[in-house]
């Protein structure tokens, strides 16, 4: 699988399948290029086109995947002020448990939000969508 290794100005290093590092330009990409991503490359006579391999969480939503474990130390420790829903990206929910955390009902869901993310299955990245 090809990997991208190092990123410089217009130009980009791919680790190819066989082991070899191959130079490319950024503008072969239809993505914006991150280290480490994992890519497909496709070639015909004249042009090069890059395409991102998406992971299997990744093609099934539109969400990015985030860290489990760190996910659930936020709603455990973090959860009535809603660091866990700023962490996953869920920036409004994440206002709505900061204004009401004088409530403790935020405390209550972050507590569930945390058993829910404690048994979600992980990637092999150890990653998890909420």
């Amino acid at each position: 699988m090809a990997k991208i290794l190092k990123i410089d100005g217009e130009n980009i290093s791919v680790g190819m399948d066989d082991g070899s590092i191959k130079e490319f330009k950024k503008s072969d990409c239809n993505f914006k290029p991150l280290i480490n991503d994992e890519v497909e490359i496709f070639r015909d006579n004249e042009k090069v086109i890059i395409n991102k391999k998406q992971t299997m969480l990744e093609n099934l939503t539109n969400k990015k995947p985030i860290n489990k474990v760190i996910y659930c130390v936020f709603a455990l420790f973090f959860g009535g002020i809603g660091i866990h829903k700023f962490y996953a990206g869920k920036n409004v929910a994440g206002i709505l448990y900061l204004i009401f955390c004088w409530t403790f009902v935020p405390s209550i869901l972050a507590f569930i939000d945390f058993i829910i993310g404690l048994f979600k299955s992980s990637d092999a990245n150890g990653n998890i969508i909420i």
